[in-house]
């Protein structure tokens, strides 16, 4: 008792209890939406819903991940599952074994998210710490907390999973761990493939460590370790092309309708005004088209809103120098990455992991502590968001 008394009243353990107690509160309020919202559902989809404690995070690309958790792209899988990573899945289906499979996965689900969303906290607390202070290291996590999207986390998606593998990764980087790191950005090469932001920005911050000398840094001891990067990735298509016979059908899948807003376009700019002009109809003009629940809104509005987020902070990142240049390169490489489709949807549930939104803005309010007023309006808007957002995803309407 002594022993889990001394842990608890660590970082570590509190932490871990903040997790437990957010992600039983979301349980509550994520079934008392859906209870309120049976009369609904019934009339959209021609039936009474099953209701349970988990029953609301089975929802959208849910489906997807809970389809390859039973077959694993293998015979009885849907096509459409071949667009999304298997790290989350996979680790619920081993963690389900490890129950004799007695734990139905909703459940296994959440108590995988639970651990995963511990340890991104906890990483995030500790770069915090080294970038902004003692005294502001909770500044960014609150941010990230009360951020719209922040009930991601406690669906039945690989958020929770690809934030904790990403910020350890730059944790390690930060502590000069590199071998560490990079092997875990192999591990997330298996879980979205937004990883390649996390590799670009482990691989600047390690040419930073080596005082910006190519040389040099080819020539670290732990240099060779960025060849294991791509394993992850590799293991992956191997699979596929055992099941599916195409090494990439992650990508050739989208090819086939399923997604028909997703056309490669390389000007994202001419994608980006599309978006702001969205968001301007929807928010300055008020246009009547745009009433919730309608899509403009968290396909158009909400998404340009978070690209303007991404974007100033790099700019301001790259304003501050010194650590905060590989994070501005991060931003430069996400806005790019999640416009090159030739839409914005989902921008926003994307923009929930991009570390240097909150880092920025947290040294932005250790700089001018008297703009913290800015923090709370940040939180109050996004915890009012959040709630809307989740109360329209479990009403199935598509939020993101």
């Amino acid at each position: 008792m002594k022993k889990l008394r001394i842990f608890l009243t660590s970082l570590w353990g509190q932490t871990l209890v903040g997790a437990v107690v957010w992600q039983a509160l979301m349980s509550v309020i994520g079934m008392a939406m859906q209870v309120l919202l049976v009369p609904e559902l019934s009339r959209r989809v021609g039936h009474d819903p099953h209701v349970s404690l988990l029953s609301h995070t089975a929802i959208w690309d849910a489906v997807h991940y809970l389809n390859i958790t039973q077959f694993f792209y293998g015979p009885g899988s849907s096509d459409a599952s071949g667009a999304f990573w298997p790290l989350f899945p996979l680790v619920v289906r081993l963690v389900g074994a490890l129950t004799l499979n007695q734990v139905g996965p909703l459940w296994v689900g959440l108590l995988v998210n639970t651990v995963m969303l511990w340890l991104a906290l906890m990483a995030l607390l500790r770069i915090a710490e080294r970038l902004l202070g003692k005294q502001a290291r909770i500044w960014p996590l609150m941010m990230m907390m009360s951020a719209p999207t922040a009930f991601y986390f406690h669906l039945f998606y690989s958020e929770a999973t690809y934030a904790a593998l990403g910020f350890w990764a730059y944790e390690f980087a930060l502590s000069r761990k590199f071998r560490n790191a990079f092997l875990l950005i192999a591990l997330l090469g298996v879980a979205r493939l937004p990883f390649l932001l996390f590799l670009g920005l482990i691989t600047l911050e390690f040419w930073r460590a080596n005082e910006w000398r190519l040389a040099l840094t080819l020539k670290h001891r732990e240099a060779r370790w960025l060849l294991a990067t791509p394993a992850g990735f590799l293991a992956f298509g191997l699979w596929m092309k055992s099941q599916r016979d195409d090494f990439f059908y992650m990508f050739t899948i989208y090819s086939k309708g399923y997604w028909p807003w997703h056309k490669r376009n390389p000007n994202i700019f001419e994608t980006l005004g599309t978006s702001l002009g969205e968001a301007y109809r929807c928010l300055i003009a008020m246009d009547e088209s745009c009433a919730l629940p309608r899509e403009e809104l968290t396909s158009a509005a909400l998404p340009a809103l978070s690209l303007v987020a991404i974007a100033l902070s790099g700019l301001l990142a790259f304003r501050l120098r010194g650590a905060f240049i590989p994070l501005g390169a991060m931003c430069v490489a996400a806005c790019i990455m999640f416009t090159l489709n030739g839409n914005v949807v989902s921008v926003h549930r994307y923009a929930l992991c991009v570390l240097p939104i909150y880092l920025v803005a947290g040294e932005f309010f250790r700089r001018r502590p008297e703009n913290l007023k800015f923090l709370a309006a940040w939180t109050m808007f996004g915890v009012m968001t959040q709630a809307i957002l989740m109360l329209l995803a479990i009403g199935r309407y598509f939020v993101g």
